[in-house]
């Protein structure tokens, strides 16, 4: 598959899942069923083990494992000069793997969402 194509399904994906999840209601009702707004709280406690592993410790650290891994295996290529047609899909990868938890951990201290 040309590069242009894989480029071109990819953005049509995003639009439709932007689409998707803007005009219908179902992360709003996902969000009710799991959010008391009564008791301000949500169903999941942060404190409970093993779902504070689950769902908040080990994800993240999971995901900043597989960043190191990536950003280690781009520099390798990098350097030794092997994988060049990979070069620039790794550094997509890490740049990508920085700065999306930043602006995931930015928009949660503005916003209600967990």
């Amino acid at each position: 598959m040309s590069r242009n194509k894989q480029i071109f399904i990819t953005g049509v994906i995003l639009i439709a899942t932007i689409i998707f999840f803007g005009l219908s209601p179902l992360d709003g009702q996902m969000q009710d069923r799991l959010f008391d707004v009564a008791s301000g709280t949500w169903m999941v406690d942060k404190q409970l083990e093993p779902y504070k592993f689950i769902f908040y410790t080990g994800l993240k650290k999971a995901i900043i494992l597989v960043g190191v891994a990536i950003l280690f295996f781009y520099l390798y290529a990098r350097f030794s000069g092997k994988f060049k047609s990979y070069h620039k899909g790794l550094l997509i990868v890490v740049i990508s793997s920085i700065l999306v938890p930043m602006v995931v951990g930015g928009l949660k201290k503005t916003t209600n969402m967990p």
